[in-house]
C-alpha cells in the first residue's frame, strides 16, 4: 500500500507542479502577445494569477506534506522493526 501510494503522490505532485507552471507560462505568453490589452487596464497582468497561483501552491504543499509525513512514517515503521530484531 505504502509504495503505490508514494507513487500516486509522485504523480500527483507532478501533475500539480505542472498545472502551477503552465497557468504562469500561458498568461505570459499572453501578455507578450496582446500587450496592448493588458496595458489598457489598470491593474497589473500578473495581479490575476494571484489566486490560482496561491490554490495550485496550497495543493502543492499538501501533497509534498503528505509525502514527508509518509516517508517519515515509512522510517519510523522500519526503525522500530530494526529494534525488535536486535
Amino acid at each position: 500500500m505504502g509504495r503505490k501510494l508514494n507513487e500516486a503522490l509522485n504523480i500527483a505532485i507532478g501533475t500539480a507542479g505542472g498545472v502551477l507552471v503552465g497557468t504562469v507560462l500561458s498568461r505570459w505568453l499572453d501578455v507578450v502577445q496582446r500587450p496592448g490589452l493588458y496595458g489598457l487596464s489598470g491593474a497589473p497582468w500578473w495581479l490575476g494569477l494571484i489566486g490560482p497561483v496561491i490554490v495550485e501552491g496550497a495543493v502543492l504543499a499538501l501533497l509534498i506534506a503528505g509525502k514527508i509525513a509518509l516517508r517519515r512514517r515509512r522510517r519510523r515503521k522500519e526503525q522500530e522493526e530494526n529494534d525488535e530484531e536486535s
